[in-house]
């Protein structure tokens, strides 16, 4: 009984005392027995080991009788024991998975889930998602994750095996911006199917699936047909209200909405597909280009544009999403800093392209997380300033020294602000406007003497200023007010000192 020819030539040579010691005969939940040695049980199981060498194991005259485990899963377990060979196939795979955390068998179980992981497939990625989500297996629950992020249109078009998602699952996927579909569209439209394939019981967690719905991204004729107007919407009054507030939301400006938790529903998600672009003859030469191309938004990532050519083109992607960053060049870099992924979360980070390598590097990490923030060189040094840091505006400014790759905190500004223009001009740095409770007031900081004061006043400015430098003056744009969001234009000159 025992599937190790080498164990069982062991048995002639043992004696009567021997074999009563050395030996034991599992009983299975089934009525099969399997004999087994007692050692090399107890070296891969605690349970075993508990359970031949502890006080109550002499009573027991080495039988012992296993409760919910067969007689096949036992002699799996018998011969993983014995010779660490495991006997693993897709018909015993769930069942050794359940006796081996059962039986504390922590090796067999890894092999186990090594053969699961290995055969992820789109018929069985639910059942192991939810398998590994009870039994608390961290590594394949992660793995499974994965490839219903990576395949959820296709696992969705499998049918019945999605419908047996938990409402704990499914709130796990809609959420993730790694969601990756062709179209917003399909997330609502699963997420109706998962409902109705057991309507009755389900209807109740819509209102928990609608948040993580970026209706935003969806068509509006779409969202006013299919949304609106389904039966699951028209009866539940609450649904319904938070689905019509979602498609005015859509008439909002992006922008307006980054203070609001109604900001994720404007966050692409990563694209399902991507096209890439490389090589062939470009007006008669040979070209060593490529671009990427997102059917979704219609853009490439990156893109540089050459002003003697006065064309665009695409460039090597940085290695972290973010948006609402600050930008600024030192000599021949670009410094994309802080910012975020998706209106939630707030960066640290900061990447540097070299235009002359064509390549992307994170430098140091800021000692403030910062979205909204503007950035400018200055004296050899990259300066960011102001910005949102966990949900509140802050005054902090810091400044970069690419000698060292470190981040120096240096004196705040008086106020604080969002959006605001910043520009190196004449040695020091101007920053114009933004979204504070004096916007119009404008702050210089000298890096000389490491001091900030007060500037001119502009004329108009309150919200999401840009500022350039063009004829040694100072030409900023902004919006005037928050109600019509009116574009004005304004610019500045050392010698008048006024806007």
């Amino acid at each position: 009984q025992i599937p190790s020819t080498r164990h069982c030539s062991l048995f002639s040579d043992l004696t009567m005392e021997d074999a009563a010691t050395s030996l034991a005969t599992l009983r299975a939940s089934d009525g099969g027995s399997v004999t087994v040695f007692k050692d090399s049980l107890s070296a891969c199981s605690h349970y075993f080991d508990a359970l031949f060498n502890g006080p109550l194991s002499m009573a027991r005259q080495g039988e012992f009788l296993i409760p919910g485990v067969t007689r096949a899963d036992l002699a799996s377990i018998a011969r993983y024991a014995h010779t660490r060979v495991a006997d693993i196939d897709a018909d015993n795979v769930e069942s050794l998975i359940v006796a081996s955390d059962q039986l504390l068998v922590d090796g067999l179980l890894r092999e186990c889930c090594k053969f699961v992981g290995d055969h992820l497939d789109a018929p069985n990625c639910v059942s192991v998602l939810e398998m590994t989500r009870f039994f608390g297996l961290e590594e394949l629950y992660n793995q499974a994750h994965r490839f219903l992020l990576d395949n959820f249109e296709r696992v969705h078009a499998a049918g019945l095996d999605f419908h047996r998602l938990s409402i704990a699952s499914m709130v796990n996927l809609l959420c993730c911006d790694e969601l990756k579909v062709s179209k917003e569209e399909l997330v609502w439209e699963a997420s109706v199917s998962w409902i109705e394939a057991d309507v009755t019981e389900r209807k109740q967690y819509l209102v928990d699936l609608l948040p993580h719905i970026r209706f935003c991204l969806m068509k509006k004729s779409y969202v006013k047909r299919k949304v609106l107007r389904n039966p699951l919407v028209t009866k539940d009054a609450l649904c319904k209200t938070i689905v019509q507030r979602y498609s005015k939301i859509q008439n909002f400006d992006k922008d307006a909405c980054i203070l609001s938790p109604i900001f994720n529903l404007f966050t692409q998600r990563v694209p399902a597909e991507i096209m890439f672009v490389y090589g062939g003859i470009h007006r008669g030469y040979k070209s060593n280009t490529w671009e990427i191309y997102d059917h979704k938004t219609n853009d490439p990532f990156c893109y540089c544009f050459d002003a003697v050519k006065m064309s665009w083109s695409a460039i090597k992607p940085m290695a972290q999403l973010r948006a609402f960053f600050g930008i600024a060049v030192l000599d021949k870099c670009v410094y994309c800093i802080g910012g975020s992924p998706n209106g939630v979360v707030t960066l640290d980070t900061a990447e540097e392209y070299d235009t002359v390598k064509e390549s992307w590097r994170f430098i140091g990490r800021m000692n403030h997380p910062r979205l909204g923030a503007s950035a400018a060189s200055c004296n050899g040094r990259v300066y960011i300033v102001g910005g949102m840091s966990t949900q509140k505006l802050i005054r902090s400014t810091e400044a970069y020294d690419p000698e060292t790759n470190t981040w120096t905190m240096v004196a705040p500004m008086k106020t604080e602000r969002l959006f605001h223009g910043l520009v190196a001009y004449r040695d020091k740095i101007y920053v114009i406007g933004g979204l504070s409770r004096k916007s119009s007031v404008c702050e210089v900081y000298d890096p000389s003497s490491g001091k900030w004061s007060r500037g001119s006043k502009t004329k108009t400015f309150t919200d999401k200023v840009v500022a350039v430098v063009l004829d040694d003056r100072i030409f900023a744009i902004g919006e005037a007010n928050q109600k019509d969001y009116k574009r004005c234009l304004e610019y500045f000159t050392a010698g008048d000192k006024k806007w």
